[in-house]
């Protein structure tokens, strides 16, 4: 969905992707090896070690109950409404649908389940003969760019950037301005991006249980490591999906003409009109 993000309003939420790959190193240098070695499975036996405080454990299940029922709401509507119009089914059953699916497969093969499908979706990109699904995934971003760049309304790579840069969604890149009052620049991305990776990575519930499901310290580090240039390269392709949806749509808002009615539709329509033609 940050490819929308990235044509509507600029290139700060890559930034904000790939300050990612910083907290990562910070996660594996700083928090795994006190988690692995106090062995903890979860953050509540590192509070029990840490504080011997009930009060401390109950606020914090209470705070994770509530992070985790806003993030799954938002990371299974998001596809639902990107994926609203071009399947022809109402978002609400999507997300059912999407609900389901994703219980069942936990449910089913468990932790390692959850482990194996995070991994392999980023790294399965150097194993293409062994995992089909990678193909489907990297060759389909891969060939909305080529098919993009070649098309007469977006007129190639340099009117893509031109474009990017005319239209201001570029100025976060090179905005290295310290004062906190505006809406995004490069300090900003690193320090809030940083805690909210550290967050995400580093003492996050659902990751402690996955990188305790390892054996070793080392193999949950080097998972880690592994996936930091995948995940950069594919944050960035992806990010550039959204500039040539943006040169494609230039002087021609798909909103404004009624179209498409949210932003979140904005890559989907693009994908739809570039592969139409192809095929």
């Amino acid at each position: 969905m940050h490819q929308n993000k990235v044509s509507s309003s600029g290139v700060q939420i890559w930034l904000n992707f790939v300050v990612g790959t910083l907290s990562s190193v910070i996660t594996c240098i700083v928090f795994l090896p006190v988690f692995h070695k106090m062995k903890c499975t979860c953050l509540h036996e590192y509070f029990i070690h840490r504080y011997n405080s009930t009060l401390i454990r109950q606020l914090f299940s209470v705070i994770f109950l509530s992070f985790t029922i806003i993030y799954m709401s938002i990371v299974i509507y998001a596809p639902s409404v990107a994926l609203s119009p071009v399947l022809r089914i109402h978002k609400w059953w999507l997300v059912l649908i999407f609900g389901l699916c994703t219980t069942l497969y936990t449910c089913i093969g468990g932790l390692k389940a959850v482990v194996w499908s995070d991994s392999l979706q980023v790294l399965s990109v150097f194993a293409v003969n062994l995992f089909r699904e990678a193909i489907l995934m990297y060759s389909g971003v891969l060939t909305l760019i080529v098919q993009g760049l070649r098309h007469p309304r977006v007129g190639g790579f340099g009117r893509v950037w031109s474009i990017a840069v005319e239209s201001g969604r570029t100025s976060e890149l090179f905005r290295f301005d310290p004062r906190i009052d505006q809406y995004n620049s490069v300090w900003i991305n690193l320090v809030s991006g940083t805690i909210t990776w550290l967050a995400s990575f580093g003492v996050n519930q659902l990751a402690i249980q996955r990188y305790a499901s390892l054996p070793t310290l080392q193999q949950a580090q080097r998972i880690i490591y592994w996936t930091l240039i995948p995940f950069t390269i594919l944050c960035s392709i992806v990010a550039f999906v959204g500039f040539i949806a943006l040169a494609y749509f230039y002087n021609c808002n798909p909103i404004e003409t009624g179209e498409i009615t949210e932003t979140d539709h904005l890559t989907i329509l693009f994908a739809r009109d570039i592969l139409r033609e192809f095929s």
